[in-house]
């Protein structure tokens, strides 16, 4: 094919292109989607090597933006000739934006992809709600929710572990105020407090409701992640990354806080995806009496960020801490959810 027969056939799918946006006959999504089958046609007539068809996509994006600005880069040309070759045999779902529809194209699989552009669609997704689900499901096509359980980290911390804090007076020389989180301070009488040394850290334990010191802890990295750990209840199941606990402290005190499952994110609860990682959560939580939780820090929602152990029909806080199964873990192997940063 000679360069005079690809000048005109460029010519043509140029005019081709410029009647799609002149007017406003038809949809936006319709005229990508017509530009994606002209640039394919044009192609095929046009092999790589030959003039016009080396650097179609490039020459089309130049003349194109001249004449109506943005909306015609090389990328979004190879986004309508991609949208077509996806669906040849026409163009799905004319409610959907543009965005959303290229969002759509990156799922290779045809199933996923034709599945999440009808929910796209009847749910009326955001992109954000979108690119959740999109994440999901490429973490079912990747095999990444039959990842071994060492891949995803687990940090176990250890009960009745405290910080001391000193006060200027009010304390007795049988008395200290202990930091029990979740800005919970309390005065406790320690038995053996004579008996030790200038502690910061420790861990208690509690003998015919008496306590006393049983491990004075150094203020190591080693150390670190043994704080912040504690019995709890499950008071009610937000939704699959969101739950209430009522937490005990310690020292016969109690609070009820909201707590995010920590480095993993689950879709909404108003999408399917978002029930089901719910009903998971409830049917293994069901039976447990007593879960075990780690707490971190507090995110934008004040919401305190951690990790919930679990062990069905097992009531004793200690074997639970150290054998339980981690539900953060759990709801990311089965797809239930997606791993996400968790800075420290």
């Amino acid at each position: 094919m000679n360069q005079i027969a690809g000048e005109d056939n460029y010519a043509q799918l140029l005019k081709d292109i410029t009647g799609l946006f002149a007017g406003t006959r038809g949809s936006l999504l319709e005229a990508y989607w017509i530009t994606g089958k002209y640039i394919t046609a044009v192609e095929e007539k046009l092999p790589e090597r030959v003039g016009y068809g080396k650097h179609l996509i490039g020459k089309l994006s130049e003349d194109l933006a001249k004449k109506y600005g943005k909306g015609f880069s090389r990328t979004n040309l190879k986004d309508m000739r991609l949208f077509y070759k996806t669906y040849p045999i026409g163009q799905p779902a004319g409610q959907l934006e543009w965005t959303k529809v290229v969002m759509l194209l990156s799922v290779k699989d045809e199933k996923s992809r034709n599945m999440l552009l009808k929910k796209a669609v009847e749910e009326n997704m955001t992109r954000s709600e979108l690119q959740k689900h999109i994440e999901l499901y490429r973490l079912k096509e990747t095999g990444k929710e039959k990842r071994e359980e060492e891949e995803y980290p687990v940090t176990r911390g250890d009960l009745y572990c405290y910080k001391r804090i000193d006060l200027q007076d009010g304390n007795t020389d049988r008395e200290v105020t202990i930091d029990c989180g979740f800005n919970v301070w309390r005065s406790i009488k320690i038995e053996n407090l004579a008996e030790m040394k200038n502690f910061l850290l420790f861990k208690t334990e509690k003998k015919k409701d008496r306590y006393f010191i049983s491990e004075e802890i150094d203020n190591s990295d080693g150390n670190s992640n043994r704080f912040h750990t504690y019995c709890a209840g499950v008071a009610k199941v937000i939704d699959g990354d969101t739950l209430w606990l009522t937490i005990d402290t310690g020292f016969k005190t109690t609070v009820r806080q909201k707590i995010r499952l920590r480095g993993i994110d689950t879709p909404e609860i108003n999408f399917s995806e978002g029930k089901k990682a719910r009903e998971f959560v409830m049917r293994e939580l069901r039976g447990c009496n007593v879960v075990v939780v780690k707490t971190y820090k507090t995110d934008k929602y004040a919401r305190y960020i951690g990790d919930i152990f679990y062990l069905k029909g097992e009531e004793d806080p200690v074997r639970i801490c150290s054998e339980g199964k981690l539900l953060n873990r759990e709801l990311l192997v089965k797809g239930h959810a997606r791993e996400i940063q968790f800075k420290m």
